[in-house]
């Protein structure tokens, strides 16, 4: 599996598994978009550098149903907090239980929520995660 810049060409693919809204073409005229591919794009996230009070936030992460469970949306994740920097935020509804397991497993820390802003009506919570070598000085620096 792969990970590169998405291309118009991705467009395609991408709408047979996208459930949200948003504009990935502008996001990949942006160069705000990164796509999994296996063959043809099986996963994308989108993200912006100062998307959550001035810090690096995925916006959209969605994976094919025939590629989930794969490692594909921690694979692209970590591309984002490559091409950004080591400190990440990242929201999900409430209600998306796939998404709050694979944040818990992957050592998110809930930050906050915000109510009535979903058309379910479930609540947006927020995470961050530090990687790499400074979330190891964090981790120690809270031993401490």
């Amino acid at each position: 599996m792969r990970v590169r810049p998405a291309g118009a060409a991705d467009l395609t693919a991408i709408r047979g598994f996208d459930p949200f809204g948003g504009d990935r073409m502008r996001e990949i005229a942006e160069g705000r978009c990164l796509v999994a591919e296996d063959g043809a794009a099986v996963g994308y996230v989108s993200f912006r550098a100062d998307g959550c009070v001035g810090h690096p936030f995925v916006t959209y992460l969605a994976i094919a149903p025939s590629h989930r469970r794969r490692g594909l949306a921690r694979l692209l994740i970590s591309a984002v907090a490559e091409r950004l920097g080591p400190r990440l935020f990242i929201s999900t509804e409430r209600g998306n239980r796939a998404m709050l397991a694979l944040l818990s497993v992957e050592g998110w820390r809930e930050v906050g929520e915000i109510r009535d802003v979903n058309r379910s009506g479930s609540a947006e919570v927020f995470f961050v995660k530090t990687f790499g070598a400074r979330a190891a000085d964090e981790a120690t620096a809270a031993v401490v």
